[in-house]
């Protein structure tokens, strides 16, 4: 066998073993790993370049290392069983999306045409559509306490098309939601009328300012120009003060959504969260950057899965600026409740206007009384208070009725729960 030929035989023999563990498959999977060693021990002998021999043994005893570890994990106990098929590592939930596993080649029939964020937006050169790949690096870290787990018909998520698992990474195949980051601002049509309070979000290239129904309205009397020097930005989101007064000569300045808009949307993430924990996944760091909203008005997550060998990365920004609930990146257990504390940081700042980490730079702790604006509604404070509770264990939504605790809250009544897990 030529030298080179030995490297080509041995990756096929590997790729196999990879694509027979995402299937469940590890007597096929152990079997491709021994065919794969065998060649690169009796090719290496004969390749005459020193480098590419030390990669080779380095990559051997990776390989032989996980051909060990299916065998004590999946095939071990289950000799003359007559079952090859155990819980545990890598296996858990893959069985109903194996027809989502493709080839890691399929990728190459793709080209990229932007980057967003952390995210490369990417084209079929076959049928010209367009969608999204994540790229999830493994690491040599593993945990059987962490199966995968990749949840499927989640609400108000962006949707998986396909995976692809190489040696080192798992690339995530997304649809490619047309919508905007969550970057929100709030004025009346006019500050001496008494005209009602618009709701609209900004574009990077132009103003779109919208209505709950996503319809595009236009407003003469307020200019880009004046906006602008109104607005704030704070880490992404931009607000503008709201003014409300039966006093024209001492108006006064309110910031944040109408609680009837914000009660929509807490509605849709609250719903997309609780699909999500049925099926075993928490999303720990739930930020702004997580949200977008789609050009119909409606709030869509980006992509929350689990896996086996891609260790879990909390955003340092997102705990920084308080998003993150106060037991994350602690020894306290993490449960359900960390996002029931997202949620609540989230609706704290759609309602009020600004981030929960300016009004409360120390932070929150368990004597730390929560800072709300007296324009809110108390339905709304309750429901604040409630959730930002820095003891996950009094943290609406952690008792035993659980997320239909939250569901019942005051502030979401009226919410028909059946319409919006339709919509």
């Amino acid at each position: 066998m030529a030298k080179r030929d030995y490297l080509v035989e041995a990756a096929k023999q590997i790729r196999m073993a990879l694509d027979s563990e995402v299937n469940e498959d590890y007597e096929a999977a152990f079997s491709y790993y021994k065919n794969g060693v065998d060649l690169l021990l009796n090719g290496v002998q004969l390749d005459p370049n020193k480098d590419r021999r030390e990669a080779v043994k380095r990559k051997t005893t990776q390989y032989l290392k996980r051909a060990e570890e299916i065998f004590i994990t999946h095939l071990q106990d289950n000799l003359g069983k007559g079952s090859s098929h155990l819980g545990g590592y890598s296996s858990l939930r893959f069985r109903p999306i194996r027809h989502l596993s493709s080839p890691v080649e399929d990728l190459e029939m793709c080209k990229v045409v932007g980057v967003a964020d952390k995210v490369l937006i990417v084209q079929s050169m076959i049928n010209k559509e367009t969608f999204v790949v994540k790229s999830l690096v493994k690491s040599s870290w593993e945990s059987r306490d962490q199966p995968t787990i990749i949840p499927q018909g989640v609400p108000y998520m962006v949707k998986l098309l396909r995976y692809y698992v190489s040696e080192d990474v798992v690339y995530l195949h997304l649809e490619h939601v047309k919508g905007e980051t969550f970057t929100l601002i709030s004025f009346e049509k006019n500050t001496h009328s008494k005209e009602g309070a618009f709701v609209g979000w900004l574009s990077s290239d132009s103003l779109k300012v919208q209505s709950k129904s996503g319809n595009a309205l236009t407003n003469p009397d307020v200019h880009e120009s004046e906006i602008d020097e109104q607005m704030i930005e704070v880490d992404g989101w931009c607000h503008l003060p709201l003014v409300r007064t039966t006093d024209k000569t001492k108006p006064k300045t309110y910031w944040g959504l109408p609680e009837a808009e914000v009660r929509v949307w807490g509605a849709q993430i609250l719903l997309a969260l609780e699909s999500l924990h049925q099926q075993g996944v928490l999303c720990r760091d739930l930020n702004p950057k997580n949200v977008m909203l789609t050009s119909n008005g409606k709030v869509c997550l980006t992509f929350f899965s689990q896996w086996s060998e891609v260790q879990s990365d909390i955003s340092c920004e997102a705990m920084e600026q308080m998003y993150c609930a106060p037991e994350i990146g602690g020894v306290s257990r993490v449960t359900e409740a960390c996002d029931w504390w997202s949620l609540g940081a989230l609706l704290f700042e759609l309602l009020t206007g600004m981030p929960l980490w300016q009004l409360h730079p120390a932070g929150i702790h368990s004597h730390t009384q929560l800072l709300i604006p007296d324009h809110l509604s108390a339905a709304a404070a309750s429901l604040l208070t409630e959730l930002l509770q820095f003891d996950s264990g009094y943290r609406l939504g952690s008792g035993g009725g659980g997320v239909s605790d939250i569901k019942c809250h005051p502030f979401f009544s009226g919410v028909s729960w059946k319409y919006v897990g339709n919509l």
